[in-house]
C-alpha cells in the first residue's frame, strides 16, 4: 500500500487512537496485553515483527475462535464480513510464512556469496545498484588524489599516471560486472531471487485483504463489534499506514 496522507483531523488523533474508536463500536473484551506489540513499549517495529506478531496471534486461533462462536450464535454477522475476516487471517498466515522461507533463503544466499573474493567491505550483495554507486565515488576521490600526485612530474609521468588510472577503470568495471553476475547465479540457486518474490507477493496480498476487510460496510452493531475485535489484534498494520485507517473511517460513514 503507498502510503497516502491523513484526512484532516487524523494527524490530531493520539498513537492507536484507532483503539478507541473500537472499543466504542463493542469490542470490549481485548485488553491491552492481547494487542500484539502493546507491552514492548516501542509501536515503531520493523514490517517482519510486525507480521510475525501479527501471525502468531491469528495462528494462537484465540481471536478467531471467538469471532466464530459469536457468528454462530447471532445471524446479525454477515458472511461476507466472516469471509473477509478468514481471508486476512489466511493472507497474514500466507505473508508469514513467506518470511519465513524469506530468511532461510538469505541465510543459503549469505554462504554461497562468502566465496566471493571481493576486498571492498562496502560491497552489498543485496544491493548491487547501491555498490555501483559506492565504486564511483570511491573513483572520483581517487582521481582528485591523482592529480595531486602528478604535481610537479614530467609530461611522460603525466602520461603514465593517467594510462595507469585508465587501466584500473576498466578492471574494477569488468571485475565488477564479473561480481554481479556471481551474485545473480547464487540468488537463484540459494532460492533468495524466488524468495523476495514470494514475500512481495503475499505483502501485496495480504494489504488487499486489509484494505478490503477495513472498508467493509458494517450493518449491525454485532458486526461492528465482530470486525473490532478482530481488527485490535492487527493495530500495528493498520498503523503501517494511513490507507487501511482511512477505509475503516470511510466505511463508519458508509454503514
Amino acid at each position: 500500500m503507498t502510503p497516502s496522507r491523513s484526512p484532516p483531523g487524523i494527524e490530531l488523533l493520539p498513537k492507536f487512537g484507532e483503539k478507541l474508536i473500537f472499543q466504542q463500536l463493542g469490542a470490549t473484551t481485548m485488553t491491552e496485553s492481547n494487542i500484539p506489540a502493546a507491552n514492548t513499549g516501542s509501536p515503531d517495529l520493523d514490517r517482519r515483527s510486525i507480521v510475525r506478531s501479527i501471525g502468531a496471534a491469528a495462528t494462537g486461533g484465540a481471536i478467531l475462535g471467538a469471532l466464530a462462536q459469536a457468528a454462530q450464535a447471532s445471524p446479525a454477522v454477515s458472511p461476507d464480513l466472516l469471509q473477509l475476516i478468514e481471508a486476512h487471517r489466511r493472507a497474514t498466515a500466507a505473508e508469514t510464512a513467506a518470511w519465513k522461507a524469506h530468511d532461510a533463503a538469505d541465510g543459503c544466499f549469505k554462504a554461497l556469496c562468502k566465496s566471493i573474493d571481493y576486498t571492498d567491505g562496502a560491497f552489498d550483495f543485496r544491493d548491487l545498484e547501491r555498490t555501483k554507486k559506492h565504486i564511483a565515488a570511491v573513483g572520483d576521490y581517487e582521481e582528485i588524489h591523482l592529480k595531486m600526485l602528478k604535481i610537479y612530474t614530467t609530461p611522460a609521468m603525466q602520461e603514465r599516471f593517467a594510462d595507469f588510472w585508465r587501466e584500473i577503470l576498466q578492471d574494477r568495471k569488468q571485475y565488477f560486472e564479473e561480481v554481479c553476475a556471481k551474485v545473480e547465479e547464487n540468488r537463484v540457486a540459494s532460492g533468495f531471487a524466488a524468495a523476495e518474490s514470494a514475500v512481495d507477493e503475499a505483502c501485496a496480498a495480504k494489504d488487499a485483504a486489509c484494505l478490503d476487510l477495513c472498508s467493509y460496510p458494517c450493518a449491525s452493531p454485532e458486526e461492528h463489534r465482530v470486525k473490532a475485535e478482530y481488527l485490535l489484534g492487527c493495530l500495528d498494520e493498520i498503523n503501517d499506514s494511513d490507507e487501511p485507517f482511512k477505509e475503516l473511517l470511510h466505511s463508519l460513514t458508509d454503514a
